[in-house]
């Protein structure tokens, strides 16, 4: 105990003493109920006056005795902000275990920071000198705790200021400047400083960008494909009850969408995934095995659209198909057939659009896949702690690689994020066209074949085909 304190404390603890002549007395009010006086408050000729012990405006007791009870309410001393946040979560964390120790209010007296409640039953089961003992210990001993706690948030927050500050120059955005640096030096660097700042807040807007693609484009495999077979059974059965009416600049076989893009669906999006795969296979380290392995998933993929789309399908529907005129049938190609008044063409023609889009949203969802590695990498050069599932190569921060791939990705990030926005918004107008493909045209059959063969290329190429040949060391050299 300090010098200071100990008169404090013993005008505290002789107050106390005195004023713990407890009895056991009924209330006055209802019959055969003993309740503490000093919190009931009901007759005013059982309270006995309150005395206030301060030791100076933000640390005082205040002790309220009673017949059969008494109030002690400590407030403790607080300097600073920190102490209040210090004392306040404390005091809050043991007033929540008050049963635990026997005297402790729950809730403190206004103006108070805690508050206890001594009764005749715990003088009777304890010594009132330990009952006083306690309130002294826990005044001692509440400041060295609140002191200790500032101490350790100050050393803390030291050690993150430290920290930080190695990772940031390590990365360059703070310069390290000596002791002695001419004026012209001095400005130069903080040129540079701020060269370096707004490169790396262009690349957090670029990855922000890339990020809100990421949630439409990455969800479950799992999900997309069962939301693909719900939407195609319920806009095909309202297809079958409800006539839909057509807009032709939108849902026609002539409009633009249609003849533009969907026609050519497969071409844009080989292109997009180039320019997606071109653009970031810049920033990978094993840069030359990812580009064979894009290399195979690009032919491969293109020879399964082409085989089931141009040949497959065109095939069996020539094999299926039939011309009708008054239950007779005739032999007529299909456009003749179609043109003459009176004839039914029929064939089972599965959906090309239906595989095609399809097949085309869930390939981008894989190979869309990279632009995660790209955000890992964006995070992981501004000093960021990654956690990857994948074991991923980093380069060692302040080395000649992490420099140059630090130019690179500056240089490259918007091309990336760019080339990522395209397959991005090229999946909404595919998933847009299906909606329309899957209300107007072909019958649920045709176009339940056409998305089971779709989904089941899809999982033979990416969860089976593909990882197993590029297993082969020659893919990872």
């Amino acid at each position: 105990m300090s010098a200071t304190l100990r008169p404090y404390l013993n005008a505290v603890r002789h107050t106390l003493s005195a004023a713990m002549c407890l009895q056991n007395f009924n209330s006055q009010v209802v019959e055969r109920h003993n309740k503490p006086e000093v919190e009931v408050r009901s007759s005013k000729e059982l309270l006995m006056t309150a005395v206030v012990v301060s030791r100076n405006e933000k640390e005082k007791v205040l002790i309220e005795p009673s017949i059969n009870s008494i109030r002690i309410s400590i407030s403790i001393k607080q300097a600073d902000d920190i102490e209040r946040i210090l004392c306040h979560k404390f005091m809050r964390f043991m007033m929540m275990r008050a049963e635990n120790f026997i005297i402790l209010r729950r809730k403190p007296v206004e103006s108070y920071d805690i508050s206890f409640l001594i009764t005749n039953f715990h003088t009777e089961q304890m010594f009132k000198h330990k009952l006083v003992d306690f309130v002294i210990h826990f005044m001692e001993e509440i400041d060295k705790e609140i002191s200790e706690m500032k101490l350790a948030v100050n050393a803390r927050a030291r050690e993150c200021a430290m920290e930080y500050l190695k990772r940031v120059r390590k990365l360059g955005n703070v310069p390290y400047f000596s002791s002695v640096t001419s004026r012209d030096s001095l400005r130069s660097r903080k040129m540079n400083n701020a060269e370096t700042t707004n490169g790396c807040i262009e690349n957090v807007v670029w990855e922000l960008l890339a990020s809100w693609g990421t949630y439409y484009l990455h969800i479950p495999s799992a999900v997309k494909i069962g939301y693909y077979f719900f939407t195609l059974v319920a806009l095909s059965m309202i297809k079958e009850t409800v006539e839909v009416p057509h807009v032709e600049t939108i849902t026609g076989k002539y409009s633009f969408f249609n003849r533009i893009f969907v026609k050519k669906g497969w071409a844009f999006t080989v292109s997009t995934l180039i320019l997606h795969q071109l653009t970031s296979i810049t920033l990978l380290i094993e840069w030359k095995a990812r580009l064979k392995q894009f290399v195979v998933r690009a032919i491969t993929t293109t020879f399964f659209f082409y085989i089931w789309c141009v040949v497959i399908f065109n095939e069996i529907e020539k094999y299926t198909e039939s011309c009708t005129y008054k239950n007779i049938k005739i032999n007529l190609p299909k456009k003749e057939c179609n043109r003459q008044e009176g004839h039914v063409y029929t064939a089972l023609d599965i959906s090309g659009h239906i595989y095609l889009l399809t097949f085309c949203v869930l390939v981008m969802m894989e190979e869309s896949k990279e632009i995660l590695y790209f955000l890992c990498l964006g995070g992981y050069l501004r000093g960021v702690s990654i956690n990857t599932p994948e074991k991923i190569i980093w380069p060692k921060r302040g080395g000649k690689l992490s420099k140059s791939l630090r130019t690179r990705f500056t240089i490259v990030a918007p091309l990336v994020i760019f080339s990522f926005l395209c397959i991005f918004l090229l999946s909404l107008l595919w998933d847009a066209m299906l909606l329309v493909t899957m209300i107007y045209y072909h019958t649920i059959l045709e176009k339940t074949l056409g998305s089971f063969l779709a989904v089941s290329m899809w999982c033979l190429l990416y969860k089976y085909l593909f990882p197993t040949i590029f297993g082969h060391r020659f893919f990872h050299s």
